[in-house]
């Protein structure tokens, strides 16, 4: 699989469907015009003598009619557009144990003490037990070599974050998805939650794509962004790339609030 994974049919599946559902309504609202169909307790809508109205028989149609429609026609709209949360497999049981899988952002280059990495700030947010398995300029290209020692932890859940020490070393945004498919398809295949962490950044625009395809074609958790913001504010860094304490206390929210409904 490519770094970039389309879905047009996904959309133009979705757009048909928004069209039949509008089609619908419309016929709904010109059937009761039509048919004259009496609602209880409607004619009170109708400000009598006072604003133009068109009755049909016992259907009362004025402006306040209208109003009524327009308002019935955006609650479909907000409900029509309004962002769904993606389901995800394995979702449901529970989770005990979370492994978070890396490279140096995961191992805490930069924080001042293991304490301070990510995993271990995410076990007090969550409560549960992280076992941190990051390592420092490790790839996705290689971390499948690893997946034996992620799956003998037994994990409920397993965090992916790979993809900058790919693009330092001009791996490619293509081997590193084809990396994570690997990954998050060994995770699952356990029975675990995967969840695809994107750090975002500099030059990381192909991988952010790639990975958020990734996981809503294989029905993982999505992290967007870990780094977001922490690039370029020297306060949150340790150096050119690796965050500090602070910075990694932000990295290690950002996971939580994507994972707690998970948990």
């Amino acid at each position: 699989m490519g770094a970039e994974i389309r879905s047009i049919g996904t959309t133009h599946f979705l757009l048909l469907n928004y069209f039949n559902i509008f089609s619908n309504l419309f016929q709904i609202l010109v059937w009761l015009k039509e048919k004259s169909v009496r609602i209880r307790g409607f004619d009170s809508l109708c400000h009598r003598g006072k604003h133009p109205q068109a009755r049909v028989g016992s259907f009362c149609y004025n402006n306040n009619m209208k109003k009524w429609i327009a308002l019935a026609v955006c609650v479909v709209v907000i409900w029509l557009i309004w962002p769904k949360r993606v389901p995800v497999k394995n979702a449901g049981r529970p989770v005990h144990k979370i492994v978070a899988f890396g490279d140096s952002l995961t191992a805490g280059y930069g924080a001042g003490g293991i304490q301070n990495s990510y995993p271990s700030l995410l076990a007090q947010l969550s409560g549960k037990t992280v076992i941190n398995l990051g390592l420092s300029g490790d790839t996705a290209f290689n971390a499948p070599t690893r997946l034996p020692q992620v799956l003998a932890e037994q994990p409920d859940m397993v965090l992916i974050e790979f993809g900058g020490n790919d693009r330092i070393r001009g791996l490619g945004a293509e081997s590193a998805a084809n990396a994570v498919v690997q990954i998050v398809d060994a995770v699952q295949a356990v029975g675990a939650i995967a969840v695809v962490v994107d750090t975002g950044g500099p030059q990381m625009d192909a991988y952010t794509k790639a990975y958020k395809q990734i996981a809503k074609e294989k029905k993982a958790v999505f992290v967007p962004g870990i780094m977001r913001g922490i690039f370029n504010k020297r306060e949150l860094k340790s150096d050119l790339i690796h965050p500090n304490a602070a910075g990694y206390q932000i990295v290690a929210e950002r996971i939580y609030k994507e994972i707690k409904p998970y948990l």
